[in-house]
Formats: C-alpha cells, sequence, structure tokens
C-alpha cells in the first residue's frame, strides 16, 4: 500500500478492482483475497488519501492496475 500512496501523489487513482457482492475481484476476473474497508457503495474501487473508495466505474481517473515483481539475485 505504501508503494501505491507514493505513486499517486495528490491524486485519486483506479486500482483495477470491482466489488462482486461481499468480495473483491480484479478486472480481469481473479480474486482479490485481503479484506479491505471500502467507503461508498458503488462498484469499481479508487485509493483516495489513504483509503479505498468506491465510485461509478465510468468517472475518468488515472489508474494503476498491476506492478510488475521484482527479483533479486545474488551477485
Amino acid at each position: 500500500m505504501e508503494f501505491l500512496l507514493r505513486l499517486k501523489g495528490n491524486t485519486d487513482v483506479w486500482l483495477g478492482l470491482r466489488r462482486q457482492g461481499e468480495r473483491l475481484e480484479r478486472v480481469d476476473g481473479s480474486s482479490f483475497n485481503q479484506r479491505i474497508p471500502v467507503q461508498g457503495q458503488e462498484p469499481c474501487l479508487f485509493l483516495k488519501d489513504h483509503d479505498l473508495w468506491s465510485s461509478s466505474c465510468s468517472k475518468q481517473r488515472p489508474y494503476v492496475c498491476s506492478k510488475a515483481s521484482v527479483l533479486m539475485g545474488t551477485t
């Protein structure tokens, strides 16, 4: 979460997560297993300040959908 907070700065960003009933899933359909409180009742989630909020999916915002894994090797 700290990475996302640094990346977004003062801008609200879509996270590529949707609400499906009581659970959250990624926009590619894969499950998101972390239990995170979400403000609001709309289907699409965005990061505002330090909290997750929901909004209509048609609202325009910058987005962050994934972060590549970085493997640390030994030299």
